[in-house]
C-alpha cells in the first residue's frame, strides 16, 4: 500500500513564522490573513489523521486555537473597516470609533502571540501525528468530506451557517488534495466538481458570501444613536447594498449548486 509523507512539521513551522509576523507588522492585516491560511492548512492535515483507526487523538493546543480565534475577530473588523471606508469621509466619527474598537482586539492578539510556546506546541502535535498516511486514508477522507458537502447542497433551503460548513469542507479537500497531489477530477466526482478550477471558483463564491454575512452582522450590531442623520443614512445605504449583494451571491451559489448536483447525477 502506497503511503504519503505527512508534512505536518513543515506546516507547523510555516504557522510559527506567520504568527511571528503579526506583532511586527505595522499593518498586520496581511500577516493575520497568512497565519489563518497556514492554520487552516495545518488543521486540514490533522483532520485527515482523525480516522477511526488513529492510535492517538491529535488535538491542536489551546494556545494556537486562541491565536486563531482572536486573529479571526481582528480580521473580521479589518475587512469591515476596509469595506465601509470607501462610502464614508475619512474624518467620519464612525470610522474613528471603529478604529478604537479594533485596537484592543489587536492588543489582545499580540499578547497571546507573544506568550505562546511554539516549540512546545509543535512537539505536542508532531509526537502524536503519523509520519506517513496511506492513499486509502486520503481517499476515504476526501470521500467523507465530499459526502458531507453533497448532503448540505441537496437541501432545498441552506442556512448561512451550513454554507460556511460547506466552505470549510471544500477547503479541507482542496488543501489535502494539493498536499498529497491527488487529481481532483478523479476524487471529487461525488460532488460533481471535476477540476480544481471548479472547486476554487465555488469556494471563492462561498468566501465572498461569508464576508458579507460577517459584515452585515457587524453593521447590524452597531448602535447608530450617536451618529448624525447623514452618517446614519450612509450606513443604512451600505447595509442595503450588502444585503442585495449577499442575495445575488446566494443566487449564484444556488445556480452552481444545481449544476453540481445535476453533474453528479449524470456521472457513471
Amino acid at each position: 500500500m502506497k503511503r504519503k509523507k505527512l508534512k505536518i512539521r513543515r506546516a507547523l513551522e510555516r504557522l510559527k513564522k506567520n504568527a511571528a509576523m503579526i506583532p511586527r507588522s505595522e499593518d498586520n492585516m496581511e500577516a493575520i490573513h497568512q497565519f489563518r491560511v497556514a492554520y487552516k492548512k495545518m488543521r486540514a492535515i490533522l483532520r485527515l489523521c482523525h480516522t477511526k483507526h488513529a492510535k492517538k487523538t491529535i488535538k491542536i493546543p489551546a494556545a494556537l486555537r486562541d491565536i486563531y480565534n482572536k486573529a479571526g475577530k481582528v480580521r473580521k473588523f479589518q475587512l469591515y473597516y476596509s469595506s465601509v471606508l470607501p462610502h464614508l469621509n475619512k474624518r467620519n466619527r464612525y470610522l474613528f470609533e471603529l478604529i478604537k474598537s479594533i485596537q484592543p482586539l489587536t492588543q489582545q492578539l499580540d499578547k497571546v502571540v507573544s506568550k505562546v510556546d511554539f516549540p512546545k506546541a509543535i512537539k505536542s502535535i508532531t509526537r502524536r501525528a503519523p509520519q506517513r498516511v496511506s492513499n486509502k486514508i486520503v481517499r476515504k477522507f476526501i470521500r467523507r468530506k465530499a459526502k458531507a458537502v453533497r448532503s448540505v447542497l441537496a437541501q432545498t433551503v441552506i442556512s448561512d451557517r451550513k454554507l460556511h460548513s460547506v466552505k470549510k469542507d471544500l477547503k479541507d479537500i482542496l488543501y489535502n488534495a494539493n498536499l498529497f497531489s491527488f487529481a481532483l477530477p478523479k476524487r471529487l466526482k461525488t460532488v460533481g466538481i471535476t477540476d480544481e478550477k471548479g472547486l476554487k471558483e465555488f469556494t471563492d463564491l462561498l468566501n465572498d458570501h461569508q464576508d458579507y454575512v460577517d459584515g452585515i452582522n457587524i453593521l447590524r450590531s452597531n448602535s447608530f444613536s450617536n451618529l448624525t442623520d447623514k452618517n446614519k443614512a450612509a450606513l443604512h445605504n451600505i447595509l442595503a447594498q450588502w444585503e442585495q449583494r449577499k442575495r445575488l451571491l446566494a443566487q449564484r451559489i444556488q445556480n452552481r449548486k444545481i449544476i453540481l448536483l445535476q453533474t453528479q447525477d449524470a456521472l457513471p
